[in-house]
């Protein structure tokens, strides 16, 4: 029992440790996506890419321009009105940039089981 209760604490600390990297791995990317994906002059929302901590969970959030990040993932009307003709393009990069971090995540934690 002991030895079962040193490996889980161990892989437990391993996993932890995976998280943060791939949480600092999806700011980095979602920070370069956004730099490319639509015009942001002043930077802010490309700057604005923050990894807060809660518990054992690590949360990847904007900061700076939360209110856009659901704007821009999935486009939205504008004040003129109409759904066709002012609508602006979507510019999705979290979800891909997540499911890359997510498929990458899986990988290192099914390495540290099978050490």
């Amino acid at each position: 029992m002991e030895a079962l209760r040193q490996y889980s604490g161990q892989l437990e600390a391993e996993i932890i440790t995976f998280s943060k990297e791939t949480a600092d791995d999806l700011k980095k990317a979602l920070s370069k996506e956004s730099a490319h994906s639509f015009e942001d002059q002043t930077h802010d929302y490309r700057k604005g890419w923050r990894v807060k901590r809660q518990g054992k969970k690590f949360i990847v959030h904007n900061k700076t321009d939360y209110q856009l990040t659901h704007l821009l993932e999935k486009g939205h009307a504008l004040r003129r009105g109409g759904r066709k003709i002012g609508e602006t393009k979507e510019y999705p990069h979290i979800i891909p940039a997540a499911e890359i971090a997510i498929e990458d995540f899986v990988e290192k934690v099914k390495g540290a089981i099978r050490r």
